[in-house]
C-alpha cells in the first residue's frame, strides 16, 4: 500500500513524520536503474533555507508555523504488523537560542485532521501560513531542486529534518527496471561515528537535530 513503491510522481517530503523519534539520517540506493526506464529522477530541496526564506517574505507565516504543531498519522490495520502511528508538530522548529531552523517537518499525504478542540481561529491562521509555506517549497522545487538520475551502486545519504526529497513519476519498459533500496540511521548514532572518524581536530558541521546548542 506504500505509494513509494508505485511510479508515480512523488512531491516533496520527508519519511516518518508520524514517529515521535523519527530517524535523522535517510539512505537510498539504487540496486538497478535501466536506461530503458522513462522518469524516475530524483530531487532535492534545503527545506531550511525555503523556511528562512518564508521568514523573509512572511514573517507572519512563519512565526505561525512555528508556533502551530500539524498531527500526522499512519494508520494502516491491514499490514501483516498492523501500523498506528501519530504524532503532532510544527512543521519549522527553531533553536530557542539563536532562533535559526533546526528542523522542517512537511509530509502533505500524511497531514492528519486537526482535533474537533483545536481553536478554529488558529486553524485560519495555520492554512494561510502553510500556502504560502507551499508556494515557497513550489517555487524551490522548480528553481532550485538538485534534480539527479540514480546510477546502480549510487547510494545517497542526507539529513531527513533538513533536506526535502520527491521524485518523478516513471514507466519501466520491459525488459527494464527500476529498484532502489532504502533504510534510515539514528542521526544521534551518525554524529558520533563522523565525530570519531573525522577526528578531533576537525569541525563537524551542525545536523539540526533537537540540540539547542
Amino acid at each position: 500500500n506504500n505509494i513509494a513503491y508505485s511510479g508515480v510522481f512523488l512531491d516533496l517530503h520527508n519519511d516518518l513524520v508520524y514517529h515521535e523519534s523519527m530517524p535523522g539520517i535517510q539512505m537510498l540506493m539504487a540496486r538497478r536503474f535501466d536506461d530503458s526506464v522513462k522518469g524516475g529522477e530524483s530531487f532535492f530541496v534545503d527545506a531550511m533555507a525555503a523556511a528562512e526564506e518564508l521568514r523573509e517574505t512572511r514573517p507572519d507565516a512563519f512565526d505561525t508555523l512555528t508556533q502551530i504543531p500539524r498531527p500526522f498519522c499512519k494508520d494502516d490495520p491491514a499490514r501483516p504488523v498492523p501500523a498506528c502511528y501519530y504524532y503532532g508538530a510544527p512543521h519549522i522548529v527553531t533553536c530557542k537560542l539563536t532562533g535559526h531552523v533546526s528542523k522542517v517537518f512537511w509530509a502533505p499525504a500524511f497531514e492528519a485532521p486537526f482535533p474537533v478542540w483545536f481553536d478554529e481561529g488558529a486553524q485560519r491562521r495555520y492554512y494561510d501560513a502553510r500556502r504560502a509555506f507551499a508556494a515557497v517549497l513550489l517555487k524551490w522545487r522548480k528553481e532550485r531542486a538538485v534534480s539527479l538520475r540514480m546510477q546502480p551502486g549510487d547510494c545517497w545519504i542526507w539529513n531527513q529534518v533538513r533536506i526535502l526529497h520527491g521524485r518523478q513519476a516513471f514507466v519501466e519498459e520491459e525488459p527494464g527496471s527500476r529498484s532502489l533500496h532504502g533504510c534510515y540511521c539514528n542521526i544521534d548514532d551518525f554524529a558520533s561515528a563522523a565525530r570519531y572518524a573525522l577526528g578531533d581536530d576537525l569541525p563537524l558541521v551542525p545536523l539540526a537535530n533537537r540540540s539547542e546548542l
